[in-house]
C-alpha cells in the first residue's frame, strides 16, 4: 500500500483482483447496513416514545435516516481522505488505485443494495412508489458496482463522490429530531377531545374518533335526504366545525324527528309543519346550533341542528420546573395531574 488507510494496512490486506473477495465484502457491507437498520429499530422501539408513536411507514423511514447518516460518516471520512490525504490517488486521479478504496467502494455498494432492497420491500408494504427517488437509487448503486466490478477503473472519482454523502448525517438526524419535537406537540393535541358529535334521527354516523383532527360523516337511511354538513372535524379549541346535520322526512307537512343532543334536552314533540322545538343543554356543556327549529312545508327543519358541546376550560399550562404527567382532555369534567422536577 502507497498509504496508511482509514484502517490500518494489515486490516485491508486482500486479494480485491478476486471477484469472490469483492463480493463477499458487497454482501457484508449489506449485512453491516442492515443490522445498523435492526438496532436503530430495537434501540428506538424501547427507548423513545416519538418513534413508537409513528406509523409504520415513517419507522422506516426513520430507521433508513439512522443507517443513511451511519454510511454518511463512512462516505465523508473515505472521500476526505481521497481528496486530501492520500499520494497515490493525487499522483494519479484518472487510473491510480488502493486497497482501501477496494474496501470502501465494495461495502458502498453493499449499502446502496440494501437501500434500493429497502425502498422497493417498503414501496411493496405500504403500496407507495415514488420514481425520481427509485431512479436516483438505482444509479447510485450501478455506479459503484460498476467501479466495484472493472479492476481498470480509478479510484479517486468514486471516493471524491462520497463527499457527497457529508450532509447525509447532519440532515438525517436534523430530520429525526424534528420528528422527536412534533411528537411531543402530537402528544399534546392527542388529549384534545371534541366529545361525541351526536346522531341526528335517522341518520348514520361514520367514524369512531374524536379526538383533535378526526372527522366524522353524516348519510341517511333509506330515502331521506341529509340537510346540513356531511362531515365535521375535531378542531384544536375542542369543537366540531360546522353544526350538526339532520335528515328530512318522507311525508309532506311532517318533518322527521330531528333527535335530542347528546347532553342535552328537548321540548316539544310534534313534528307537523309550523311544530316548534327548543333545545338546551346540561351544565358543563353550550348549544352550538339553533335553539329553536321550526318544521317547514318541505319537511325539513329551520336553522342549524343543535349539539351540546363540552366546555373548553382553555390550556391548564405547565408549572416553572414541572411537568405534565397525565392528562385526558381539557374539555368540561376533564383532570390533568403534575408533578415536579426532582430537585
Amino acid at each position: 500500500m502507497g498509504s496508511m488507510s482509514l484502517l490500518g494496512a494489515g486490516a485491508l490486506d486482500l486479494d480485491y483482483t478476486s471477484g469472490r473477495v469483492r463480493g463477499v465484502l458487497v454482501a457484508a457491507g449489506c449485512a453491516f447496513y442492515l443490522g445498523v437498520f435492526v438496532v436503530c429499530h430495537r434501540l428506538s422501539s424501547s427507548l423513545n416514545a416519538t418513534y413508537r408513536s409513528l406509523a409504520a411507514r415513517e419507522q422506516v423511514f426513520w430507521n433508513l435516516a439512522a443507517t443513511r447518516a451511519v454510511f454518511g460518516i463512512q462516505g465523508t471520512a473515505a472521500g476526505l481522505w481521497a481528496l486530501l490525504l492520500d499520494p497515490v490517488l493525487q499522483a494519479d486521479k484518472a487510473l491510480g488505485q488502493q486497497d482501501w478504496c477496494w474496501f470502501h467502494i465494495t461495502t458502498a455498494t453493499g449499502f446502496f443494495f440494501f437501500e434500493n432492497l429497502a425502498l422497493h420491500v417498503s414501496n411493496a408494504l405500504f403500496h407507495t412508489f415514488d420514481g425520481f427517488l427509485a431512479v436516483h437509487h438505482l444509479f447510485a448503486f450501478l455506479g459503484f458496482l460498476g467501479s466495484a466490478v472493472n479492476l481498470q477503473a480509478g479510484h479517486y472519482l468514486p471516493m471524491v463522490t462520497l463527499l457527497l454523502e457529508m450532509s447525509t448525517p447532519f440532515t438525517c438526524i436534523s430530520w429525526m429530531l424534528l420528528k422527536v419535537v412534533d411528537g411531543s406537540r402530537g402528544t399534546e393535541r392527542s388529549v384534545i377531545s371534541c366529545g361525541h358529535p351526536g346522531i341526528p334521527a335517522n341518520a348514520i354516523l361514520t367514524g369512531d374518533l374524536f379526538t383533535y383532527g378526526a372527522v366524522v360523516h353524516y348519510s341517511c337511511r333509506g330515502s331521506r335526504s341529509l340537510v346540513g354538513d356531511s362531515s365535521r372535524a375535531c378542531q384544536e379549541d375542542s369543537h366540531w366545525s360546522g353544526a350538526q346535520p339532520h335528515c328530512t322526512g318522507n311525508n309532506p307537512g311532517f318533518c322527521s324527528d330531528p333527535g335530542t343532543p347528546a347532553h342535552g334536552s328537548r321540548l316539544g314533540e310534534e313534528f307537523k309543519a309550523k311544530s316548534l322545538l327548543r333545545f338546551s343543554c346540561e351544565m358543563g356543556y353550550q348549544l352550538w346550533g339553533s335553539a329553536e327549529q321550526t318544521c317547514l312545508l318541505n319537511g325539513s327543519w329551520s336553522g342549524l341542528q343543535p349539539v351540546c358541546e363540552a366546555v373548553s376550560c382553555g390550556n391548564p399550562g405547565t408549572p416553572t420546573h414541572g411537568k405534565i404527567v397525565s392528562s385526558d382532555g381539557v374539555l368540561f369534567s376533564s383532570s390533568v395531574v403534575y408533578a415536579c422536577w426532582d430537585g
